[in-house]
């Protein structure tokens, strides 16, 4: 039949749901932290603010009540250059905002 019903295939119950899975850079931390900074850099580089001039550094700051990991960046201007440096200071509110998403 072309129309037929089909039933979904059921779960069984040792499959976890993909909010629980527990992928293995969460295990290690380290691997956590290496993907924030990625994606710190990422946000840096749309801004327009080339990595020579920062340093980026992510690192554990607790834990929240339900066992997840806090974890705090912070971006060190390490270089002046007069545009991109301000550009950096005024856009610090939107880079938080851009990499909590």
């Amino acid at each position: 039949m072309i129309f037929g019903k089909r039933t979904p295939p059921q779960s069984q119950p040792a499959e976890r749901d993909s909010a629980q899975t527990v992928y293995s850079s969460q295990m290690s931390g380290e691997g956590l932290e290496r993907e924030y900074e990625d994606i710190v850099r990422a946000q840096l580089t749309k801004l327009g603010v080339p990595l020579e001039t920062v340093e980026v550094e992510v690192r554990p700051a607790g834990a929240m009540q339900d066992g997840r990991n806090i974890y705090l960046g912070m971006v060190r201007l390490v270089r002046w250059h007069q545009r991109t440096s301000l550009r950096l200071l005024v856009a610090l509110p939107l880079l938080e905002v851009k990499t909590r998403q």
